[in-house]
């Protein structure tokens, strides 16, 4: 059995994943969450060709499978078959036929996109709203530059709403279809574009994609994974956005991403450069924290925006209450450098983002160093940027949990557990410290308390699917084969297409002797293996 990468995995985009391991892959102990448009996947093209998924990230036809997985969790920890989990596919669920365009014509404002129902605003859209609103006749350059630029986030509103700065005709469905239906954009789960840095991991022909968003029940619960964060579309179309002139974009200083949602789609916490968000059709739900405070919660991928909603948002005193308010369709919201942000979308949402390619401040500087760092496999050097990040923001549990994750790679257990517990100790629901702090307490030998982290971890948040990866593989090392069979069986239903995670059910089930099992799951692989 070898451990490799398949040829299309999504790799980490340049300086945007503050957290990924150095190896390229996906590592389940360093969340994903902070990125901004320096790119290195920039050379893709929008295409209409089908992705090949053959090469598959664990190969297993010549060595005796629990030899080689037991030699793997000895040498590197029980999350290792987990790195190499990003593909880039064709959507199988949009590979439908294009419906009759009358579809788009049905919607009583006669855009064709879908505004959010009662059921949906009732739960999610709210009165709150901490950012500051002013008309764009009222904001100068100058008042732009001494009270807003890299200090605090604004909303921008507009006479005429979005008619103000662009062609709101060119973005409704019929129009979008009729000029980019076989143009192919970045498509993904909202828990996913975080951890690809910003990136869809899914090609999906536009005109596919609409019709499915059209053809899906409006039930928030159902269309939740339909969401277009693309970095090619926008600057490839001959859509135009006309914003004030301090909101400008520059070629070769700033990156474009067009998002096209479902409603109640969104993204979990990160942060980047300083940006813009327009949205043309349908709301936003913005929360914001400042550098100095990482989001209750942490980063990605302890939360999706909708488990943190509803798991850690309702337990929050108001110390630790987010930034927060709607923005509406013909509003222009400004970021600024450093700022966490998540989202929640209210309806069918078209919006375009602009992003600063490079950070100025000194502490996002720092954090893209780590980044590049960390891809180089530069421990050393690593530290001594976290260290001055440590000393800018003390109680930045994502710092915390960046240097525990560096003393871990140089197996200083035992500071690694430090650094862990202060993250735990600023953040209480920082899962993914948990999980690190369990994975360390394993190392230890100290099984009986890191089993008990991990199922903290799981019944903190039951569809997060890395503790399901990482718990059954801890069980896996200590040979309880039936209890990792239960976890990988759950973890399958929550990522039904990872393939690693129905290579390790059929191991298991194959230990246990569920020979029935074990076939069905040897099925499903072969299938994964032809999409």
């Amino acid at each position: 059995m070898s451990v490799r990468k398949s040829n299309n995995y999504m790799k980490r985009s340049g300086d945007e994943y503050l957290l990924c391991d150095q190896k390229g892959s996906v590592d389940m102990k360093k969340p994903h969450g902070t990125y901004h448009g320096d790119n290195t996947d920039k050379d893709k093209k929008h295409t209409t060709k089908n992705i090949n998924n053959n090469d598959i990230p664990i190969e297993n036809n010549h060595v005796p499978y629990k030899a080689v997985i037991l030699l793997l969790l000895a040498i590197t920890g029980p999350v290792v078959i987990f790195n190499d989990l990003g593909f880039t596919f064709m959507s199988h669920s949009l590979k439908s036929t294009f419906q009759k365009q009358e579809t788009y014509s049905t919607h009583e404002d006669g855009t064709g996109w879908h505004k959010a129902d009662d059921i949906t605003l009732n739960k999610y859209s709210t009165d709150i709203c901490s950012i500051e609103r002013v008309s764009v006749h009222d904001i100068s350059q100058k008042k732009f530059e001494t009270e807003y630029k890299h200090k605090k986030p604004l909303i921008i509103q507009f006479t005429q709403g979005a008619s103000d700065w662009t062609d709101v005709n060119q973005w409704i469905p019929l129009q979008l279809i009729e000029k980019y239906g076989s143009h192919v954009l970045y498509s993904g789960k909202p828990r996913e574009i975080v951890r690809h840095g910003g990136n869809g991991d899914t090609e999906t022909r536009l005109d596919y994609f609409i019709n499915e968003l059209m053809t899906s029940s409006s039930n928030a619960s159902n269309q939740t994974d339909l969401y277009v964060f693309d970095r090619y579309f926008f600057k490839d179309s001959n859509l135009y956005i006309k914003a004030p002139p301090y909101l400008e974009q520059q070629d070769g200083v700033d990156d474009s991403m067009f998002f096209l949602g479902a409603s109640t789609s969104g993204v979990s916490f990160h942060k980047h450069a300083e940006g813009w968000n327009a949205v043309i059709f349908g709301q936003k739900r913005w929360f914001l924290y400042p550098k100095e405070k990482t989001p209750p919660g942490g980063m990605y991928p302890g939360y999706s925006q909708l488990d943190w909603f509803h798991h850690v948002y309702p337990m929050l005193d108001e110390s630790n209450k987010p930034i927060e308010c709607i923005q509406h369709a013909g509003d222009i919201l400004y970021l600024p450098e450093s700022m966490y942000h998540s989202t929640i979308n209210l309806g069918h949402t078209v919006a375009v983002g602009i992003q600063k390619i490079q950070a100025v401040s000194q502490i996002e500087k720092l954090f893209y160093k780590d980044n590049k760092l960390e891809r180089q496999g530069l421990i050393i050097e690593r530290l001594s940027v976290l260290k001055k990040l440590y000393e800018l923001i003390p109680e930045n549990a994502e710092v915390h949990l960046k240097l525990g994750s560096v003393y871990e790679d140089l197996s200083d257990l035992k500071t690694a557990e430090k650094y862990y517990q202060q993250a735990i100790d600023i953040d209480p629901f920082f899962l993914v410290a948990i999980l690190n702090m369990a994975r360390v307490k394993s190392k230890l030998n100290e099984k009986d308390i890191a089993d008990t982290m991990f199922r903290k971890v799981i019944k903190m948040n039951p569809n997060m699917w890395d503790s399901y990866a990482a718990y059954g593989s801890f069980l896996i090392e200590l040979q309880k084969f039936q209890e990792a069979l239960l976890i990988f069986k759950k973890g399958c239903e929550l990522q039904p297409n990872m393939h690693p995670f129905w290579d390790y059910l059929r191991y298991c089930q194959e230990s246990v002797g569920d020979w029935e099992g074990a076939k069905y799951s040897k099925e499903k692989m072969n299938k994964l293996s032809k999409s």
